[in-house]
């Protein structure tokens, strides 16, 4: 049963942990002085949607019982805002690999700021200390873009992960995976090398990837990261793991559709944004309805209905979704399943929700 908390069809924020029932009130950060940006709301005909359409495409979203939250923002206001349990709603949510486009933003800023000095400095200036002899000499030409764009050379999660369990480094460990291809070759999906990235930039920066991220992006966009998991020599995991506000994704989210300023204030570099859903995959694929799928700097891009969309992705439905031409975010926040099979087929459903629902109630195009 939904129950509506604003005019815009809200309901309440619901913080689901690995699909259990139980709500998480410890944090990863030392202070309680937690904030969540508070959007402006508007009604769906203000905003150029047809309502009764928008109705319809939400009570399409409420039969499919895997989601959590579902988020719209239009020109700057919050026109959905709905939750599918009855949790409280400042409670935050396992974003998952969404995690990775902050280390995204963060690397733009770092470089921007001069920590950085190119996106072709290679990792092991970073980490001298893992620079053994024996080391598979292509590893000392591993660059920070090579890992921005998923082209290290190291395996798939799938086929990595289970080695992390018991890890007592994991960047050590993660630079001695064997290498499948030469860095540069090839696109193969890798989360822990992502976690090298949130190194780099405590290395670069002289600070914790959190200190720095709350500095120079939470502080600014008036949002929090509520918790945050590390690896056991401290580094904050690069590559999943992070607890934030629905709404706070939408923030992070309207922080690119608005070319990386706040209140006219430049927060990451608009040519970092540019360059940041430029396709590196050499290819471009079909998933579902999404097509022309591509990857840039740890945003994955597409086309959905000739409209050309951004995301950050996350496991089974995470989800923040940028859709630049109507000036749309759309957020969603998904229970996670027991399968990777139910994942891939929650993440599809979202899609189509969007695709054959949502973008069909926007009447006003400009």
């Amino acid at each position: 049963m939904r129950k509506t908390i604003l005019i815009v069809l809200g309901l309440h924020l619901v913080a689901v942990l690995l699909g259990t029932s139980c709500k998480k009130k410890s944090t990863g950060v030392e202070t309680d002085a937690y904030v969540s940006y508070n959007w402006p709301v508007s009604n769906p005909d203000d905003q150029g949607f047809d309502a009764n359409l928008l109705a319809d495409a939400l009570e399409e979203a409420g039969e499919r019982t895997f989601l959590v939250s579902l988020l719209v923002v239009r020109h700057g206001y919050l026109v959905v805002e709905e939750y599918f349990t009855g949790w409280d709603p400042d409670d935050a949510y396992s974003i998952r690999s969404i995690t990775k486009s902050l280390i995204s933003a963060s690397v733009g800023i770092a470089l921007h700021q001069g920590f950085i000095d190119s996106l072709d400095q290679r990792l092991l200036d970073f980490f001298p200390e893992y620079n053994t002899p024996s080391l598979d000499p292509r590893k000392r030409q591993i660059t920070i873009r090579h890992l921005l764009t998923m082209r290290a050379g190291f395996d798939r999660d799938e086929n990595v992960d289970p080695q992390f369990t018991n890890s007592a480094n994991w960047i050590r460990d993660t630079i001695q995976l064997p290498l499948i291809n030469d860095p540069g070759e090839t696109f193969t999906y890798s989360t822990m090398a992502v976690h090298l990235l949130s190194g780099v930039i405590t290395k670069a920066a002289g600070m914790s990837t959190l200190d720095f991220m709350e500095a120079n992006l939470c502080e600014p966009l008036g949002i929090s990261i509520r918790l945050w998991d590390r690896d056991p020599q401290g580094y904050y995991f690069g590559g999943g793991s992070m607890y934030m506000t629905s709404r706070d994704m939408a923030r992070f989210g309207y922080l690119y559709i608005e070319n990386g300023l706040v209140d006219g204030q430049p927060i990451i570099p608009e040519e970092w944004i540019d360059s940041s859903f430029q396709n590196s995959t050499g290819e471009y694929r079909q998933w579902g309805v999404l097509e022309e799928l591509g990857y840039g700097y740890l945003w994955w891009l597409g086309k959905i209905q000739n409209h050309p969309v951004q995301f950050a992705s996350g496991y089974a439905g995470q989800y923040i979704v940028l859709i630049p031409d109507v000036d749309v975010v759309i957020v969603t926040t998904a229970i996670f399943p027991f399968n990777d099979e139910m994942a891939d087929a929650q993440s599809e459903s979202i899609f189509e929700l969007i695709a054959d629902h949502i973008l069909p109630s926007i009447r006003d195009t400009s």
